[in-house]
């Protein structure tokens, strides 16, 4: 991306202003509702940003950025919660460099067309969030939706814009925000198996909850007679889904290091996945660990490994009842309601799908019907549990074009990629992960919860990171800074 002394005359004013007018709302909101260690937070988080990034580059930064989605700390003014802080970290890091790109301190190079593409979705949020202004708390929800979209569109123009001296560097850089991803989620996945068995526990994470919140991860979630496992950010059903889209990665640095520590990482994904009770979640990652043995291992002994890491966690998940009985109770009700002659809506517990179809159907529009969940119109007694409704519903017909476009287009290019021979096993790990969530999207929607929905965005950020076709490097010349594109090969 390029903008000539005129274009950065006209838009880093307007930006500035509009930044700073923001700012200054949210600060004001903070002080008027006496939230002063907010209002702090909110000082001072920008201001150690503006002095750090002189000293920390973008790829530290965004590790930092990464260990703040995991642990998302809310922003709460009286009793609204306007999202998690990590979000606003993230806004306030990409602002920060892309002022510093137009004033010239900066330079950013954008992958062609991935910030116009953005902008466009961005913009029917806009339309369809403006669409809902005459009724506040639809209005006030879809606004704060809006926001994390631009939250995550920010964190993958930051990720695109990271420079690398070559193609190995990237590839370490990778690894490194994945690892870290996994750790985190198992480290999550720990607390939330402490607190499962010692609920009294749960008090302590009290801070990572909405002040009107009492759905502390202390009380896991009940359903029927059975309690399934939630994290500090992911609901059951969000927790199998995100177990089964890491696991082949997971699965790919075992066999590669064999290294106790993601072992010891496969075993706990394994427990969480149990301990979740989440159907379609289990069948997915068993579906991951057969097709990951079968078509992505090649090598006899990596094949042993693995499947011996699997049957250690079924061993101890098995030996320590770690959910095996309300699992055997879920999957035994799917079979009688089968053998009772149950359709597949039955047996998938959403025997609500026609009615809520028939909603959609009715509320369908070309600018969408703002970026909420439909019980907001307070018709249905369900959300869709789908993804593709959702975003259909809440962008409209051209916005949830331009939506699904993003992930097209990145899985497009992973199997172009693959076809090359570039990087073989990553680029169908990537597929298979891609895969095995847009299969689970079709009885459920990441976009129900924020907090999950900014890392679902890291995670395919640094697919569509690993994905590109070049690096970028810069050097100076008598002339001044010139952008070299150097392919991979």
């Amino acid at each position: 991306m390029h903008l000539n002394n005129n274009l950065r005359s006209v838009f880093f004013p307007l930006l500035f202003a509009v930044f700073a007018a923001g700012c200054a709302l949210i600060l004001a909101s903070l002080i008027v509702a006496e939230s002063y260690r907010y209002a702090f937070v909110f000082i001072v988080i920008p201001a150690c940003l503006i002095v750090l990034q002189k000293q920390l580059h973008r790829k530290n930064l965004t590790i930092i950025l990464v260990v703040a989605a995991f642990f998302p700390i809310p922003l709460n003014i009286s009793t609204t919660n306007l999202g998690p802080i990590s979000q606003y970290l993230v806004l306030a890091t990409f602002f920060i460099f892309f002022i510093g790109y137009l004033i010239g301190k900066t330079q950013i190079v954008f992958t062609k067309n991935l910030l116009p593409l953005l902008a466009v979705l961005f913009l029917f949020g806009t339309i369809s969030t403006i669409s809902t202004w005459g009724n506040h708390d639809i209005y006030r929800t879809s606004f704060w939706s809006l926001v994390m979209l631009l939250s995550c569109g920010s964190f993958l123009l930051l990720l695109d814009s990271l420079e690398f001296d070559n193609v190995s560097e990237r590839k370490r850089f990778f690894h490194l925000l994945m690892d870290l991803i996994i750790f985190l989620l198992c480290l999550q996945i720990a607390l939330g198996i402490v607190v499962y068995f010692f609920p009294q526990a749960g008090k302590y994470f009290s801070i990572f909850y909405s002040k009107n919140s009492t759905n502390y991860l202390a009380a896991a979630m009940v359903d029927g007679n059975i309690a399934r496992l939630r994290t500090i950010v992911f609901t059951p059903e969000g927790l199998g889904e995100i177990i089964a889209m890491l696991l082949p990665y997971a699965l790919y640095r075992l066999s590669t290091y064999r290294s106790l520590i993601f072992l010891i990482c496969c075993t706990i994904l394994g427990c969480g996945m149990m301990l979740s009770v989440t159907r379609s979640g289990i069948v997915l990652s068993c579906v991951a660990v057969a097709f990951y043995l079968v078509f992505i291992e090649k090598s006899f002994s990596m094949r042993f490994t693995v499947a011996t890491a699997f049957l250690m966690v079924t061993g101890i998940v098995i030996s320590f009842d770690l959910g095996t009985s309300a699992v055997v109770q879920r999957f035994s009700s799917a079979f009688d309601q089968y053998a009772a002659g149950g359709d597949a809506l039955t047996i998938s517990n959403r025997v609500f799908f026609r009615e809520n179809f028939q909603f959609f159907l009715d509320h369908l529009s070309i600018f969408g019907n703002g970026l909420v969940s439909p019980l907001y119109y307070k018709i249905l007694t369900y959300d869709f549990h789908n993804l593709y409704l959702t975003i259909f519903f809440q962008y409209g017909l051209i916005g949830g074009l331009f939506y699904f476009l993003l992930p097209i287009l990145l899985a497009r290019k992973i199997w172009q990629n693959l076809r090359s021979g570039r990087d073989e096993k990553l680029d169908k790990i990537m597929l298979l992960s891609m895969g095995i969530f847009f299969i689970n999207e079709f009885k459920f929607e990441f976009t129900r919860n924020l907090n999950g929905v900014l890392i679902i965005w890291m995670i395919f950020s640094l697919y569509f990171l690993f994905s590109k076709d070049h690096f970028t490097s810069q050097t100076k010349n008598a002339e001044g800074l010139q952008e070299i594109q150097l392919n991979d090969t």
